[in-house]
């Protein structure tokens, strides 16, 4: 299914419990942003990664389902993202550090969050980046 829209499903979609998920194919955010528009007027909530859209009937927060799973002080957490649905890994306060990688600069119109730090590079070259950061501070 397409809903009209180009959508393909992505292939882990039958296995996700919270939300729907088509393939994002190079969608620009301007143009998602309007999907997320048009779907909260139907009640459906809609955000986006670099490589996927997400359909669901509540806003995500990975955030939150960190904080559950974590089992320790927040304080102790870092946490990176890289797109619009990691902006709950980035709300102030609520862990030690909130990290981006370079890929938050472009959708930061999108963002409902935006990280304490950003790395200089993009997606996993920016993962990377933090490791080697956090690995290096460990050795001291």
């Amino acid at each position: 299914a397409t809903l009209g829209l180009g959508l393909q499903p992505t292939a882990d979609d039958p296995f996700r419990l919270g939300d729907v998920a088509f393939e994002r194919e190079q969608r620009d955010d301007l143009v998602l942003a309007e999907l997320a528009a048009r779907a909260a007027e139907r009640g459906a909530f809609v955000t986006w990664s670099n490589v996927h859209v997400h359909f669901g009937e509540v806003p995500p927060d990975k955030g939150v389902g960190l904080l559950e799973a974590a089992g320790c002080e927040p304080a102790a957490i870092v946490t990176i993202g890289d797109a619009p649905n990691d902006a709950g890994l980035f709300v102030a306060g609520r862990f030690g550090t909130t990290v981006g990688t370079a890929d938050v600069i472009r959708h930061a119109a999108a963002m409902t969050a935006l990280p304490e730090l950003v790395t200089a590079a993009a997606e996993s070259h920016g993962f990377l980046e933090l490791t080697a950061r956090l690995l290096s501070l460990r050795a001291r």
